[in-house]
């Protein structure tokens, strides 16, 4: 069953002039993106620093309000929700932060953070809330929760803090789960137990995950199906290991060029990318990827590429490739 369902989705950001002029130009930050995640799997979003992942993630959870499209979160239209409506929903959809440090009010507890989606959506007497929290955070891997419970994030370590931030993620015990980027910021050496958790807590708890990365080793370890984006559009989506096996779009391909190989004795050819990412304001019709592509031709600079099916699954939005 398809638990979030995204249809032309688009966001766009006024380019500002001045304090009292109307900007006629837009950052086109999301634009016409379509993906659906089926219930219990977890849908990789990857690409470089700027191409829309985190604002995706962002309207996913109805933290900005898109400028077209819809998102569907079990059958229901909650792109354009409002007031007593939106705030139904957020109890079946949470966020986690890339930043352990700054997403933790410095003055709030642990069990002040864990338990105001609770307090907010009028879940539980105090007794009932506090039970609640200590057992989030065992679920997370905080065992003794009670050593925790009053302490501020300052206290913590860096991977205590994205557990913690995991935890409140939890604690209404949401159906989707938007993790923007949730372990660049920690440690190589704690990634791996952040990740693993996610992972077993989507097991445990039958969560819908986007998790949004521009590492593509994550994306891979992480995904059932993995998107990449460029500018504001999705080029390629496909189950993980088709994706990384057999790739179509040439950006695609580069990216996945760039990732190391473990064995030294193994060469990779790497794919040179020539220029730098054009600008999302207005961009011109034609493919995103054209100044860039080595494979450029005349069509793609004029004409918006549509989806191909590669397989069942696998859809690649590029005018050199043929079904």
């Amino acid at each position: 069953m398809k638990l979030i369902e995204v249809t032309d989705l688009k966001k766009y950001f006024p380019v500002r002039k001045g304090i009292f002029s109307k900007s006629d130009k837009y950052v086109h930050a999301v634009d016409g993106i379509n993906f659906s995640v089926e219930e219990g799997k977890i849908l990789g979003l990857a690409g470089e620093s700027g191409c829309g992942k985190t604002t995706v993630s962002k309207l996913l959870v109805r933290l900005l309000e898109p400028t077209n499209g819809k998102i569907l979160l079990e059958g229901e239209d909650i792109a354009h929700k409002k007031g007593k409506k939106l705030k139904e929903f957020r109890k079946k959809m949470q966020m986690i932060f890339q930043d352990p440090y700054g997403s933790l009010n410095p003055r709030f507890t642990v069990m002040d953070t864990v338990a105001e989606p609770l307090i907010i959506q009028g879940i539980g007497t105090p007794e009932e809330r506090e039970d609640a929290v200590a057992k989030a955070l065992d679920i997370v891997g905080l065992k003794s929760p009670e050593e925790f419970l009053f302490r501020y994030p300052h206290e913590l370590s860096g991977g205590q803090r994205q557990r913690v931030a995991i935890a409140r993620a939890l604690v209404i015990e949401p159906k989707f789960v938007a993790a923007d980027e949730p372990v660049s910021m920690l440690d190589v050496s704690i990634r791996l137990g952040v990740m693993n958790l996610m992972l077993e807590l989507r097991d445990r708890l039958n969560l819908t995950i986007v998790f949004v990365t521009h590492d593509l080793a994550c994306a891979r370890y992480m995904s059932d199906e993995i998107a990449i984006m460029y500018l504001g559009e999705i080029v390629e989506i496909a189950p993980t290991e088709e994706l990384i096996n057999n790739p179509k779009h040439p950006y695609t391909k580069a990216l996945l060029s760039s990732v190391p190989i473990p064995d030294p004795s193994e060469k990779r050819k790497r794919i040179e990318v020539k220029g730098r990412v054009s600008t999302p304001i207005d961009p011109p019709h034609g493919c995103r990827f054209a100044p860039r592509c080595p494979h450029v031709t005349a069509k793609c600079k004029k004409k918006d590429p549509h989806n191909v099916r590669v397989s069942d699954k696998h859809l690649v939005a590029c005018h050199s490739f043929k079904s």
